[in-house]
């Protein structure tokens, strides 16, 4: 019989614990905030559901994921994150998430959104489309800050 010199316990692999989504930003530390994952019926991201709580908290009216150019998910259509209703004016937001808007071509894609939506708002009393960076929307106080400096 052969005596082995080395002997190797195999571990068994840990299961991980599903703990929800793993597709939303959150802060280091930030508790459960009640995210629902949706808005007006379509899917939202944490920092487009704290952007739309900001919204609300100013009563401002909004449509949130509109469809330009075609049909939702239609090649050629764009879709806007908020159509905000102030004064009289619609103002179009755009929502930047890190993760989709970081790449120099995702950047360029987006401004060419941008001016397509520019050109077709323009008849309708709504100011240019305005982005806002998703770092900015890291905590409810940030966004509501972040409405506070678009809508003075």
């Amino acid at each position: 019989m052969k005596k082995s010199f080395f002997q190797f316990k195999l571990s068994r692999p840990r299961r991980l614990e599903k703990v929800g989504r793993t597709d939303r930003l959150r802060p280091e530390g930030a508790g459960d905030e009640g995210f629902v994952g949706e808005l007006q019926g379509y899917k939202a991201s944490d920092i487009e559901e704290r952007f739309a709580r900001a919204l609300d908290k100013r009563r401002l009216g909004y449509a949130f994921r509109t469809v330009y150019f075609g049909k939702r998910n239609q090649t050629g259509s764009v879709e806007l994150d908020f159509e905000v209703s102030e004064g009289g004016l619609m103002y179009p937001i755009q929502i930047d998430g890190s993760f989709a808007h970081k790449s120099g071509a995702q950047r360029d894609e987006d401004r060419m959104k941008d001016a397509m939506l520019d050109n077709v708002l323009r008849g309708r009393a709504a100011a240019s489309v305005r982005r806002v960076a998703g770092h900015l929307l890291e905590s409810q106080e940030e966004a509501e800050a972040a409405v506070r400096e678009i809508f003075r």
